[in-house]
């Protein structure tokens, strides 16, 4: 099976690779996020802590402190982090992939959405 390009080129197994890459990014990063946060609730389940919401969230310079990926709260906000991850490793593969490419409209987009998302983590409070 072969995918045509932007230009109307046939990629082949390139493109076929690029589709199995990013297929393999989100089958584990979604894995991972859900055993994550499974094993996050359960923990909080059995430790008998019904409280639920905004507090539970830790910025990441807490997150990677010291032990706080030990705790409940650690676990949750490490699935969390693992979900919202993995789109963003989908850009960055689409991006190198179109560059490498030469697809230099698509890796632009690509690019783009990288500094938007870069942006917005920098700027954030």
């Amino acid at each position: 099976m072969t995918t045509a390009g932007a230009r109307g080129r046939d990629h082949g197994a390139l493109g076929d690779s690029l589709h199995c890459g990013l297929r393999t990014i989100l089958q584990w990063g979604t894995a991972v996020a859900l055993a994550l946060t499974l094993v996050g609730v359960v923990l909080k389940a059995s430790a008998g802590q019904p409280e639920w919401g905004a507090a539970m969230a830790m910025p990441l310079s807490e997150l990677f402190g010291r032990g706080a990926l030990l705790t409940i709260e650690g676990m949750l906000n490490l699935g969390l982090l693992a979900l919202l991850t993995t789109p963003v490793l989908c850009v960055v593969l689409a991006a190198i992939w179109f560059v490498l490419r030469r697809e230099w409209g698509y890796g632009a987009v690509s690019l783009a959405v990288l500094v938007v998302i870069a942006t917005s983590l920098l700027t954030s409070p």
